[in-house]
């Protein structure tokens, strides 16, 4: 699953997770949050999937996207 953000569509995929007891684990392939730089919204994004049983119990490997990634202005990317 990718490019998740927490728009109400992102909410009504992360219940389907919570409805279906058979996952495993969970492969998040980037862009998750769509933050660019607004750490308010990776509170948000936390938030959101805390409030569900899933999160709690299955494992969740995720790989970061371009969007998930902060910048410094003067300096460029993060390394």
């Amino acid at each position: 699953m990718g490019d998740l953000a927490t728009k109400p569509h992102s909410r009504e995929t992360i219940g389907h997770l919570d409805r279906d007891k058979g996952i495993d684990c969970i492969l998040l392939a980037g862009d998750i949050s769509y933050a660019n730089n607004h750490h308010h919204i990776w509170d948000e994004w936390l938030d959101m999937m805390s409030a569900h049983d899933f999160f709690s119990s299955t494992p969740v490997q995720i790989a970061l996207g371009n969007h998930d990634l902060d910048t410094v202005h003067r300096t460029g990317p993060i390394q």
